[in-house]
């Protein structure tokens, strides 16, 4: 799940890094890397960081996953479960273009388990439902098909905080506007600008 580096991400991985020193040494997730792009930004401006990867779909290998201490391909509707009762956390977690590929039943029982595996999560979600998979395909690319939609009040009545409303301007790559989260909603993330990245 998740397709990697997109062309709008308010704040960019790279503004993310440069401003908030998060210390000498960061444990951080990513979740649904897909083909590793944001992994791969993370690790381009702070090398000495760990980065992980989960990835449901092997065949979104790239490269890029090299950069990674190491990707677990797993679906992560059982790995993040695994991970809360086993103890395991990182310092930061990102969820960029993921939830929008589980269903709605499994994004809500998502959402309140990420907290326990990281303190901090930026997420980005499109705000409006359209599929990227074509009907002949879906069946065998199950992790990629679309399958909910999810609006502001979904992550505010659930401690998170909307960094910006998707704005016509600020459309990724792909070409849709994005919702873009933050966790905790007390994360002062004030001082970052939303910054346009060309790719």
């Amino acid at each position: 799940m998740g397709h990697g580096c997109s062309g709008v991400i308010p704040p960019t991985v790279e503004v993310l890094v440069t401003q908030f020193p998060f210390g000498d040494f960061v444990d951080v997730l990513d979740l649904g890397c897909g083909h590793g792009g944001w992994g791969g930004r993370v690790c381009e401006f702070r090398p000495h960081w760990s980065t992980w990867g989960v990835e449901a779909d092997a065949r979104h290998q790239t490269p890029l996953w090299e950069c990674y201490r190491e990707v677990v391909v797993a679906d992560l509707r059982q790995w993040v479960p695994q991970c809360v009762s086993i103890g395991r956390t990182f310092d930061l977690g990102l969820a960029f273009e993921v939830l929008e590929h589980l269903s709605r039943e499994d994004g809500e029982a998502l959402l309140p388990l990420l907290p326990q595996v990281a303190p901090r999560w930026l997420l980005s979600t499109p705000d409006r439902f359209f599929q990227v998979v074509g009907e002949a395909d879906q069946e065998a690319h199950p992790f990629d098909v679309h399958r909910s939609v999810w609006a502001e009040a979904d992550f505010t009545s659930r401690g998170w905080q909307v960094l910006r409303p998707p704005q016509a301007e600020d459309w990724n790559a792909l070409g849709w506007p994005m919702w873009f989260c933050a966790w905790p909603a007390t994360w002062d993330l004030s001082a970052v600008k939303c910054v346009r990245t060309e790719r």
